[in-house]
């Protein structure tokens, strides 16, 4: 049945359908190629890879799956994966750290590395960009929020 589906690819009779088939084959043949030489370069950066985890649905991520009791879903998933796992929650990725000895590392040792994160657009909306009546920034003092 797929070999009656694709008959036309292999038959020509003409030297345009000549052409164009070996023109798609060429065209195929180089998505394929530039497609595994991207992979292996994008794989291939300095940024060491993500820690392991489950995976999930294309949009949703992992979030459908997720347990009430995170508690105990987060340990069942730390004896599949590792103490350290990654979750993608919907377009998000979260790191969860199960091992008391990693959480120290993590939130004492390198604060600063895991802390840096960017502002969230809507608290951004909230507080007026940081210019609130509780982050005002009185005249000549520096700071704020």
């Amino acid at each position: 049945m797929l070999s009656d589906a694709w008959s036309w690819w292999w038959e020509s009779t003409n030297s345009s359908d000549e052409f164009a088939r070996v023109s798609l084959t060429f065209a195929l043949i180089s998505l394929v190629i530039s497609w595994y030489a991207w992979m292996f370069i994008k794989n291939r950066g300095g940024a060491p890879p993500p820690p392991p985890g489950p995976r999930g649905l294309p949009l949703l991520g992992y979030l459908p799956f997720l347990d009430p009791e995170l508690h105990s879903h987060f340990a069942d998933l730390a004896r599949a994966h590792g103490p350290i796992l990654k979750l993608r929650l919907g377009s998000k990725v979260g790191i969860v750290v199960t091992s008391p000895s990693l959480a120290r590392e993590v939130l004492k040792d390198h604060d600063t590395i895991f802390a840096n994160r960017d502002v969230p657009d809507l608290t951004n909306a909230l507080q007026y960009g940081g210019f609130d009546i509780v982050c005002t920034v009185r005249s000549g003092q520096s700071g704020g929020c």
